[in-house]
């Protein structure tokens, strides 16, 4: 059995106009989530969207069922993404076929268990996490895209490799260098900010 949306697209793709208009609804915003925070802009999140439904729209002829609809969505905004960094060389590419080690993500601490979060404690958590946002979009482009779709939309190594079309050794390199390089850099960041630095709370954050 496929899952909802890859029926849909089925049933584009077999002249069902409608179906895409359902495609829109239910993953417009997932779409539009990936490309906000990768960018970090809103006018050029909604092109994304708006480029990625099109060639979507457009597909509907040549489409071929060799994967789930939400895997070629995640592949098609990854790489609407990564070009769109590419093109306008706010940073260099980095390899997907880095030959560095990887490993998993360290298992974090735990936090405290507590009953009730106080006004100060709510704001110590909101600040942490913006931090975590800030720091997040000065990895590279592919490790950010790696960490986007790992952490905010819960893919897997498998499902990852699919999306950025690179192999899972890969997606554990870009995971484990972009855990070193944000770690680095919030550290940095927190550097005049003791009081919000913790890495349990940190860890939190970053999805750990």
């Amino acid at each position: 059995m496929f899952d909802d949306d890859t029926q849909l697209m089925i049933r584009f793709s077999t002249g069902e106009e409608n179906a895409f208009d359902q495609l829109f609804q239910r993953n417009s915003r997932r779409a539009y989530d990936i490309a906000i925070r990768f960018l970090a802009n809103p006018d050029d999140a909604e092109d994304i969207v708006q480029e990625a439904f099109l060639r979507i729209y457009t597909s509907k002829k040549s489409w071929r069922l060799k994967a789930s609809f939400n895997t070629w969505l995640y592949r098609i905004v990854a790489n609407l993404c990564l070009k769109k960094i590419r093109k306008a060389k706010i940073i260099r590419w980095e390899s997907l076929d880095s030959k560095e080690g990887a490993q998993e993500f360290d298992n974090p601490s735990p936090l405290p268990d507590e009953t009730a979060i106080q006004p100060d404690e709510q704001l110590l958590r909101k600040e942490t996490s913006e931090l975590v946002q800030m720091a997040v979009q000065k990895l590279p482009p592919a490790q950010r895209m790696a960490v986007i779709l790992h952490k905010f939309e819960a893919l897997s190594y498998k499902e990852i490799s699919e999306a950025m079309e690179c192999s899972v050794p890969a997606v554990e390199s870009l995971l484990h260098r972009a855990k070193l390089n944000l770690r680095k850099e919030l550290r940095q960041l927190f550097y005049n900010q003791p009081q919000v630095f913790d890495d349990s709370r940190v860890n939190k954050n970053m999805g750990e």
